[in-house]
């Protein structure tokens, strides 16, 4: 049961991921393109569109943000498009995620991968990226990496009420026939 109390203190992100997600007042996703370059050190340049959706205030936040990681990799040049889930309810909280861990594997020519994403100084992922894309043939069939800086700015930040209320619509008619998301 949700309730005005907040939790705060040593631990609070490990209690506050027990909720489950079905009674979780937000939800954020992302949809992104993305681009790396590695060859032990890796770099890497993310275009990215997020929507927070906040039950509690009913509004749905979107904004763009373009990002730079630098981290380190094994072999890859390579593009990729994919979706991430996160966690985190504000722009502030989603900017926190520098740090990520992942991978990725060839298959039949195209690489699909995952990353996990974690605020500096945690060991609890904040939000997880899948994608797939395609890349320069390499030697090895798969990619590992870590990042640990990145850089971005949110820009077009909107905050919308009636956005919410057509989301929420658009949720109860896809669950009225069969749908759930």
């Amino acid at each position: 049961v949700n309730t005005s109390s907040v939790i705060t203190g040593p631990g609070a992100d490990v209690i506050a991921n027990r909720i489950p997600v079905g009674e979780r007042e937000y939800y954020s996703t992302e949809i992104f393109t993305s681009e790396a370059y590695s060859f032990g050190g890796r770099v890497s340049r993310t275009q990215s569109a997020f929507t927070l959706v906040n039950d509690k205030s009913k509004t749905l936040t979107t904004y763009n943000i373009g990002s730079t990681s630098v981290g380190v990799g094994l072999l890859d040049i390579g593009g990729s498009a994919g979706v991430g889930f996160y966690t985190d309810e504000t722009v502030e909280d989603l900017s926190k995620l520098t740090i990520s861990v992942g991978g990725s594997i060839a298959v039949a020519g195209y690489g699909i991968g995952t990353d996990l994403l974690f605020k500096k100084s945690s060991y609890i992922p904040r939000g997880v990226r899948i994608y797939g894309g395609k890349g320069i043939s390499s030697p090895i069939p798969f990619d590992v990496h870590v990042t640990f800086i990145e850089i971005g700015n949110p820009k077009n930040i909107k905050k919308d009420r009636k956005a919410y209320d057509v989301y929420k619509r658009f949720m109860e008619k896809s669950r009225e026939t069969g749908g759930e998301w």
